[in-house]
């Protein structure tokens, strides 16, 4: 999310590489709360450092147990490892090797979503303005191949790709946060494999509709299959509002709206920022959810650190296993 108060430049970097995480309560006033809808909020953090190109993070993944890479808007990346106790370990800040244009300019890397391949290691990155999708090797060593999609070029250029998830049969989910979609809802696309790897791959084109909850800035598919996506909207009296909902992906009709339930809202007394990234993973207690914000590089701003867990669905309401209904 733009603010006004910030450059549009790429902040000029200190060498410090450290990162400290700090636990706090989800509701200050009442520290022993956990339950927010049908998320049990297991730990929260305020993540810090001295570096100044640390912050704005619109994308997160899980690249291993409690292993968490950090890609930011500015076109900057973070990696950590983090110990239960709040331990940080294995840390880094520091630029992808590539990207949309020379990277002097916050419009040229403005990256909104990664997604990972964990068998192989390769990573995809989408970026607003130029409203490209990128591809890069195991490790990050290098980027080997990017797209600018036919069908996402009218794409508002501060309303482009911001939500990006792989589907397990390999399959790509790309959704605007604000360009407007056939007969509503914002525009979305679901892409029947990689987009770099297919470039004239013709994806199949929806509108999503999130009714009052916000503009989505992320997706991940859960382990049953469903789609969880995260919302935002800022409100005068409460400030930023989150809220996460899921949504059946064999549920997407060319010309239908798609629509999710929601199943957390993240609202004042609860700590609240401008959250925007999610990763997940499987559990025998459920399905672990990270999330993220944004923020902004502002001061007045924190970048904070969720871990929830949602319980497994019913099976009524998870998705068909191995999506048969492939369009």
């Amino acid at each position: 999310m733009p603010n006004p108060l910030v450059t549009m430049t790429v902040p000029l970097r200190n060498g410090s590489q450290l990162i400290s995480a700090r636990a706090i309560a989800l509701d200050p006033e009442h520290p022993a709360l956990r339950q927010v809808g049908e998320l049990r909020v297991s730990e929260a953090w305020v993540l810090d450092s001295a570096n100044t190109g640390f912050g704005g993070y619109s994308a997160l993944v899980l690249l291993g147990e409690r292993q968490l890479l950090l890609a930011s808007d500015t076109g900057m990346l973070a990696g950590l490892t983090l110990g239960r106790k709040g331990r940080i370990d294995h840390q880094f800040i520091a630029p992808p090797p590539s990207g949309p244009g020379k990277g002097n300019y916050k419009t040229e890397r403005d990256l909104e979503a990664m997604v990972l391949d964990r068998p192989r290691g390769r990573m995809w990155a989408a970026y607003e303005h130029s409203n490209q999708i990128w591809r890069f090797s195991a490790g990050l060593a290098r980027s080997d191949g990017h797209v600018a999609p036919p069908a996402m070029r009218e794409w508002n250029a501060n309303g482009g790709p911001e939500a990006m998830a792989r589907l397990a049969d390999g399959r790509f989910l790309v959704m605007s946060e604000r360009t407007g979609g056939r007969g509503g809802g914002t525009a979305a696309l679901r892409f029947p494999t990689v987009p770099v790897a297919a470039p004239r791959a013709v994806p199949l084109s929806f509108s999503y509709d999130a009714g009052d909850k916000g503009r989505v800035t992320d997706a991940a598919q859960l382990p049953d299959g469903r789609i969880l996506l995260l919302h935002r909207r800022l409100s005068l009296i409460d400030g930023f509002v989150s809220t996460l909902a899921v949504a059946d992906i064999n549920a997407i009709r060319p010309g239908d709206m798609w629509t999710a339930r929601t199943i957390a809202t993240f609202r004042p007394p609860l700590i609240t920022e401008n959250f925007e990234g999610l990763a997940v993973e499987d559990s025998p207690e459920g399905a672990v959810i990270w999330m993220i914000p944004d923020d902004n590089l502002a001061r007045w701003q924190r970048t904070l650190l969720l871990r929830m867990i949602l319980p497994h669905a019913p099976s009524g309401e998870a998705a068909t296993p191995g999506f048969a209904g492939v369009r």
